[in-house]
């Protein structure tokens, strides 16, 4: 903590004699210099609390001093409602209409390669999650855990925790995966990666829609019928307490394995949603709360100081981590801060690791514009208790076949 204070001073300290240079040499006075202005997009349903977490981390920036003398406006986060379309819509409006230095965070599948190539063109720096191509080598879009979408590299956060817990070998194993409609890119990488490891994939259906499902019995038969030993839901949280429900109802005992029905506070509220999730195994991209670490008590203290609930679901953990990395960025500025200041440094080399224990994975760039950070915990549902069955960790990723 000691570090951190001092470097935090000794950034400020750098801002305040620029800021000082800046005064002199111009007649605008020092109390108009402008801030630094971001603003966010993502599919808000789907990650609640993006927002929140987001604010908390920039709030605590602009608590002890901002950043090169500069607080950090952060407009919040706009929903793009899971629309390709509208999600270019937004990010063209933060830059052209709100004039944003940065769009962060960016949490949304739906950010496509015209919301990245306009962002670019227009040098306007880019954080969030990089599952899409926009994140992965681009010199102007940075993804917060590195590039999620090449091919060419087979990623094992999401595998190698659950064929651990399984208690075989994979060869021994039969592994089912249900995706939702449009998302056969997840499920053929999942699948690719889980046969490299020797396991027998014996469905995979890209086939739930976002609307219409009235009974979940159809796919959980179809799913049972293939006698697999484990079951991959990588479906949306409406979904995903659906599809278990129905697997248990209609008798499956194996392993079912989700990715979106981590929600704190969710299981004591919603009894029938803990009763349809039970022993449920999720795997979590971030750290969960249950860890106590260092870092989820920073997040809660940042949370409460701003007034919002201080469970640390995905969302938060998505809103905070981005906004984290960003004012890592930020810090590593050398002189007048600009977007071409920050992008040179960032691309150049630069280097982020959590200041508190029980973070993310650390980060560096220009290697993690292509490559992944491969990292993630898994948690059982017991009962209205997420108990955690392997901590946050961080695997090797290598070339896929």
């Amino acid at each position: 903590m000691q570090m951190r204070l001092v470097r935090r001073f000794a950034t400020a300290a750098a801002g305040l004699t620029l800021l000082l240079v800046t005064s002199c040499s111009s007649s605008e006075p020092a109390e108009r210099v402008s801030t630094i202005r971001v603003g966010g997009v993502a599919q808000l349903q789907r990650y609640p609390g993006v927002d929140h977490g987001a604010k908390a981390r920039f709030e605590r920036a602009n608590r002890e001093g901002g950043v090169a003398g500069r607080k950090i406006d952060f407009l919040g986060v706009q929903d793009d409602s899971s629309d390709l379309q509208r999600n270019t819509s937004l990010v063209k409006s933060l830059v052209q209409q709100r004039d944003v230095f940065a769009v962060v965070p960016l949490a949304s599948d739906r950010f496509g390669a015209a919301s990245s190539q306009f962002l670019s063109k227009s040098h306007v720096p880019y954080v969030g999650w990089g599952v899409t191509s926009g994140f992965c080598g681009s010199q102007w879009g940075f993804g917060y855990t590195g590039c999620h979408a090449n091919d060419g590299l087979a990623d094992l956060s999401g595998i190698e925790g659950v064929l651990a817990a399984t208690g075989k070998r994979p060869p021994q194993l039969k592994v089912a995966l249900q995706t939702d409609a449009g998302a056969e890119g997840k499920a053929a990488a999942y699948a690719e990666v889980l046969e490299q490891r020797g396991a027998d994939i014996v469905y995979i259906k890209s086939d739930l829609s976002a609307n219409g499902v009235t009974s979940y019995a159809p796919w959980a038969e179809a799913l049972i019928e293939t006698d697999p030993d484990v079951i991959y839901t990588l479906v949306d949280f409406p979904h995903e307490v659906g599809l278990s429900g129905a697997l248990r109802t209609a008798g499956y005992d194996g392993m079912i394995v989700g990715s979106t029905s981590y929600v704190p506070g969710v299981l004591t509220r919603q009894p029938n949603v803990a009763a349809a999730l039970d022993e449920l195994y999720i795997s979590t991209p971030t750290p969960v709360q249950e860890e106590n670490s260092p870092a989820i008590e920073q997040i809660q203290e940042d949370l409460a100081i701003i007034g919002e609930p201080t469970e640390v679901g995905l969302g938060v953990s998505l809103g905070y981590w981005q906004a984290d990395v960003f004012v890592s960025m930020l810090e590593s500025v050398e002189g007048e801060l600009t977007s071409d200041s920050l992008q040179k440094a960032v691309v150049s080399g630069f280097s982020y690791k959590s200041e508190e224990a029980g973070g993310i994975g650390p980060l560096t760039f220009p290697k993690n514009l292509t490559a992944p950070v491969t990292c993630a915990g898994l948690v059982q549902v017991e009962g209205t208790k997420y108990v955690v069955r392997r901590p946050f960790t961080c695997y090797d990723s290598y070339p896929a076949d």
